[in-house]
């Protein structure tokens, strides 16, 4: 008789099982990281929006503009900035507030998010209290 010899090419049922209980653990511990970075990134691009809406506004008021007469802010009398953005967190566009006069431009921008409050401009970076934790934005 002849002696065959096993041709063992592949895995075996329990190597597969461990290699996919090695992947499933691996992805519980990212998949949390990835979600803070995701929101980190969608915090730090509304607070760029507000020093972008900053700018606008600012330049406006330089050229002659009065977007806070009336007693609200009237986002139609800025140049560049034809509506409120979208808020990457809430994708709303009614959530953002601007307050401030003709005179000394914006003194504060505010987004509201799941009812409350945080503020974008000024000094969004020093701040402790933000969404989900600490992200860059003040209530």
């Amino acid at each position: 008789m002849k002696n065959k010899k096993l041709n063992n090419k592949g895995f075996s049922l329990v190597e597969l099982i461990i290699v996919i209980a090695i992947m499933v653990i691996l992805v519980a511990v990212i998949a949390p990281q990835y979600l803070k970075f995701v929101n980190n990134s969608r915090v730090s691009t509304d607070v760029q929006t507000a020093a972008d809406m900053v700018t606008a506004i600012d330049v406006s008021i330089a050229d002659g503009a009065t977007p806070f007469s009336g007693g609200s802010f009237d986002v139609t009398k800025v140049t560049n900035l034809s509506a409120m953005p979208l808020s990457k967190l809430t994708k709303d566009s009614d959530s953002w507030t601007v307050t401030g006069d003709d005179q000394k431009g914006v003194s504060k921008i505010t987004l509201t998010v799941g009812g409350t409050a945080y503020e974008c401009y000024p000094d969004a970076e020093n701040s402790t209290n933000g969404i989900a934790g600490d992200h860059g934005l003040k209530k």
